[in-house]
């Protein structure tokens, strides 16, 4: 054994006090950085938010139901009537209600001048006079129907101005807030040919205006509207000679067929439309289109026949490489189709059953008509 590098050691050792502190103390130090690190790493792996999982999203599904489809071309259909001067004010004052257009029935207030309201009633025979107990004729008939209509008159209107329309009338004064006289102001009812209608005040009248009488009062359809649509020859050669037509307006549809044509100068051709029973397009609401004398509403001119069987959102029909169009269940099975029909994003189909739960593709729209690779077909 070598003894005497041992007493080398122990010899530095000792001349040197301060050593054995100074390798203390980094020893400790040491200790107490290895310790903290091991705790935060304890820490966070212990304590750390947990990743979040990659949300799984459910795929959207369609189910086959029952529907009845058809292809059709959007065209626009034009409403021409005839416009003219209906009622003449002849009240005097200054107007404190009015309104530009109205989609008036029957007993609803026009305008008003001061406080005498100027009534809308049905009928040919215009107003011309103050009518009162004593009077007879057609105005007085005129008043006399509208009074039945409204609810306020019993019996049949004979134009004899009695006690009974006195009454009737002081009643539907009351009710609208006018002076209650029993008596019928000259110019305070307008005979309007056919209600309800959209009428327009005249230009004249508005909310203080100063009346002194003789100015247009309304102005109104006169004639039966006309239902036309202009088609380029091009446009035209798409329509079969036995497409029918839906007409939209607002939230109704009317179904229209061709019942003449015309060629303009242009080469265009006009189709004349009809209701299916050879009546006004619009039945009973025509009334209620605007008053002007040409109004553009949407239409459809159906092409080809309805189709009706199993039927689902068109954005659901996928398409091969070879370019044949297919869905896929919910089960995951594949299934080729044959697109029969497809209109408006429905398209009806053969090769699935009705109840059947189609996937849609990614990033597909159920209420749209159009997806990628859909072989849908939707006519604009």
């Amino acid at each position: 054994m070598n003894t005497q590098g041992a007493e080398t050691v122990v010899r530095a050792t000792h001349g040197r006090p301060w050593m054995a502190g100074v390798r203390s103390s980094l020893t400790w130090v040491i200790a107490v950085v290895l310790t903290a690190v091991v705790t935060w790493w304890a820490a966070s792996v212990t304590f750390a938010r947990p990743t979040e999982e990659t949300e799984m999203v459910e795929p959207q599904t369609v189910t086959v139901a029952d529907a009845t489809v058809d292809r059709s071309l959007s065209v626009g259909v034009t409403v021409a009537r005839e416009v003219a001067t209906i009622a003449t004010n002849l009240l005097s004052g200054v107007v404190t209600q009015a309104s530009s257009e109205y989609p008036v029935s029957e007993g609803e207030v026009v305008y008003t001048v001061g406080n005498v309201p100027v009534v809308a009633v049905q009928g040919s025979a215009p107003f011309y006079r103050e009518l009162t107990v004593g009077n007879s004729g057609a105005d007085v008939a005129t008043l006399q129907a509208a009074l039945q209509r409204l609810g306020y008159l019993a019996g049949a209107p004979d134009g004899r101005f009695g006690e009974a329309t006195a009454g009737a009338l002081r009643a539907l004064q009351r009710d609208l807030g006018a002076p209650v006289t029993g008596a019928a102001g000259l110019g305070q009812f307008l005979a309007v040919p056919t209600l309800p209608s959209a009428i327009t005040v005249g230009a004249d009248i508005f909310q203080g205006a100063l009346l002194s009488g003789g100015e247009d009062a309304v102005r109104g359809s006169t004639g039966d509207p006309e239902f036309r649509v202009t088609l380029s020859p091009d446009r035209f050669q798409q329509i079969p000679a036995e497409a029918s037509f839906r007409v939209f307006f607002n939230e109704d549809q009317w179904d229209a067929v061709v019942s003449g044509s015309t060629v303009d100068e242009n080469q265009n051709i006009i189709l004349e439309l009809s209701a299916p029973d050879g009546g006004e397009v619009c039945g009973d609401r025509c009334g209620d289109l605007p008053s002007g004398e040409l109004t553009t509403l949407r239409g459809e001119a159906v092409i080809a026949a309805p189709q009706s069987g199993p039927a689902i959102a068109a954005a659901a029909i996928r398409s091969s490489s070879e370019g044949s169009p297919y869905v896929v269940l919910s089960s995951g099975e594949r299934v080729d189709v044959v697109v029969r029909a497809s209109q408006g994003g429905v398209a009806v189909v053969d090769g699935l059953a009705i109840g059947d739960v189609v996937v849609l593709p990614e990033g597909a729209d159920p209420a749209d008509g159009s997806s990628e690779g859909s072989s849908g077909e939707s006519v604009e």
